[in-house]
């Protein structure tokens, strides 16, 4: 069996990644794809401003203005304004932004929630409880976003956990990058590369169950939406990814990862 690629998000219990059952759109480009000015809401801006300042956006979302609503707002607004260095919010109306629920089909989503985006565009969070801890978990490092961008676009990912003095590193890419370099998969697979040593990786690191200190490099093999389809030390060949990939097919079929069933 494979493993589940817990990264502590709710993203898939609100239908909030990149893609359904049904649909076949990939999550909006933040930074690729505008609106027209005369088209933007409230959200959209919050969203092209904390891209710019490359901060998460947590959007909270509501109909009502009842009691309890504002009570949850409030004590939302306390934990954001902790965070504010490396995060942005902004109240959001459903009513009045359709457009913006349209694109990340939230349409029917119960409120009130809270949507997380990465400064790159990635969702990182659909939190319906709102606790400091959980708000905390939606902040992404700089290498999970890069993966989360890319598996919500529907794309396999070959992440290289080296850095320089990783031992087998040439040895490792080679096989990653000859899986990249086959027709067949080049277009729906990037190769992510993250430094062991990086302080903001650890936790990510954690969530992976590769040590940080590991003398040899690490690649992981992700599957959208969210499954670990290999892990390997040392060096990779082509044949080792086919090879994953071929049992991950048999196991789930071909209609894609059954793991959130």
């Amino acid at each position: 069996m494979k493993k589940k690629f817990i990264l502590g998000l709710t993203v898939g219990l609100l239908g909030i990644v990149s893609y359904s059952a049904q649909g076949k759109t990939p999550a909006p480009s933040i930074l690729q794809s505008p609106m027209k000015k005369a088209e933007e809401g409230v959200g959209m801006k919050a969203l092209r401003k904390a891209a710019l300042e490359k901060k998460h956006l947590f959007l909270f979302i509501y109909e009502k203005d009842d009691a309890e609503t504002r009570a949850l707002k409030k004590s939302f607004e306390a934990v954001m304004a902790k965070m504010a260095d490396s995060s942005n919010w902004v109240g959001i109306d459903k009513k009045a932004e359709k457009k913006l629920l349209e694109k990340y089909r939230l349409t029917t989503a119960p409120t009130p929630f809270v949507l997380v985006v990465a400064p790159n565009g990635a969702v990182t969070g659909g939190i319906k409880d709102l606790s400091e801890s959980r708000i905390r978990q939606s902040i992404a490092s700089p290498g999970l976003q890069v993966c989360l961008k890319a598996l919500q676009a529907r794309k396999f990912v070959l992440l290289c956990i080296q850095g320089p003095s990783n031992r087998m590193n040439q040895a490792a890419l080679r096989g990653a990058r000859d899986f990249k370099d086959d027709p067949q998969f080049s277009h729906f697979t990037e190769i992510v590369f993250l430094d062991p040593s990086a302080p903001s990786e650890a936790s990510f690191l954690k969530k992976l169950g590769i040590a940080p200190d590991s003398e040899e490099t690490n690649t992981v093999f992700l599957a959208p939406p969210d499954s670990i389809l290999a892990k390997m030390t040392g060096k990779t060949s082509k044949e080792d990814f086919v090879d994953a990939l071929s049992k991950f097919s048999a196991n789930y079929g071909p209609g894609g990862s059954t793991l959130r069933k």
